[in-house]
């Protein structure tokens, strides 16, 4: 008996709108990343993967639903006992992939969640194709394995540098208690006084809470002028 081997020819991969593309053939450009504690609302953590499937002879499969095993690896070599992820698509019939003209295209992550997979690494994606029968006939995985393009790295990009958006830096004044926030005493002619050609005065912004006081701002000052310029 002839052993049928399976090959895909070409694939992307697709998160969102966005295209990576780690296939022999290239079917787009890829993409820029859009970037896991979640910075605002969750993105849908599925990834979609798209390929021809052809023999051994470049021609494309018969029209059915097939068994395939896609798994996901930190090496491009290693045995396929030590992938980090891997999802069964040979089941229930329903999870199975359907192959139209040799095309199909299956959401990676649908059966076996991927939110434990940290995207920030090089990942490897690793295809099996087990036929199109009642039970699946595996032919080996194919090879290369495939590098993951820059769109799934950007699962990343939902975090802030590993951490979520409520713990990036802040310094915020609560509570005061004072007589006067700011008192000046002084007996002169001029408490402040300038002699200049004055030019522009730029400022960032202050803000106070909570601030019990009796003054916000308080001078006791014996002067002819408490605030004099001549410029």
């Amino acid at each position: 008996m002839n052993r049928v081997v399976y090959k895909i020819i070409a694939s992307v991969l697709i998160l969102s709108t966005l295209v990576a593309t780690p296939g022999v053939l290239a079917l787009f450009a890829p993409a820029s990343l859009f970037a896991a504690p979640k910075a605002q609302a969750a993105i849908n953590e599925k990834i979609n993967y798209q390929g021809k499937l052809t023999n051994s002879s470049s021609v494309a499969v018969a029209d059915g639903t097939y068994h395939m095993m896609f798994r996901l690896y930190t090496s491009a070599t290693a045995a396929t006992t030590t992938n980090i992820w891997e999802e069964d698509r040979s089941t229930a019939t329903g999870d199975r992939i359907t192959v139209t003209n040799g095309l199909f295209s299956v959401m990676l992550g649908s059966s076996t969640a991927l939110t434990s997979i940290n995207f920030s690494q090089t990942l490897y994606l690793g295809v099996e194709v087990g036929g199109s029968g009642s039970s699946p006939s595996w032919d080996g995985e194919m090879s290369p394995r495939k590098v993951f393009g820059a769109v799934p790295a950007a699962f990343v990009a939902e975090s802030v540098d590993g951490g979520t958006i409520d713990n990036v830096s802040r310094s915020t004044t609560t509570s005061a208690t004072t007589t006067n926030l700011f008192s000046t005493t002084a007996s002169s002619t001029n408490l402040f006084s300038t002699n200049a050609n004055l030019g522009f005065i730029t400022g960032g912004r202050s803000t106070t809470t909570e601030a019990t006081t009796t003054n916000i701002f308080s001078t006791t000052a014996s002067s002819t002028n408490l605030y004099s310029t001549n410029a």
